[in-house]
């Protein structure tokens, strides 16, 4: 059975989306916050929604090279 190596790319992607699915979680949990002291949200949700557009990017930026290269680490 040959072993496989390890893509470069794949695995800054993988760290790319991890940093981004943290930083998704923590503006929600900034949001949620603010939202539970009845504070303004309109800049928690304009980085929440950046974030989660941020995280859409790479996940699909992810799926994209998997699927052009075939990586599966």
């Amino acid at each position: 059975m040959p072993i496989e190596e390890r893509c470069a790319e794949r695995a800054k992607l993988g760290d790319v989306v991890a940093q981004a699915v943290s930083n998704l979680y923590a503006r929600n949990r900034e949001y949620k916050a603010a939202k539970d002291r009845k504070e303004s949200t309109t800049e928690i949700t304009l980085a929440l929604q950046a974030a989660r557009d941020l995280e859409r990017a790479v996940v699909r930026a992810d799926d994209d090279h998997t699927k052009k290269h075939g990586c599966k680490s």
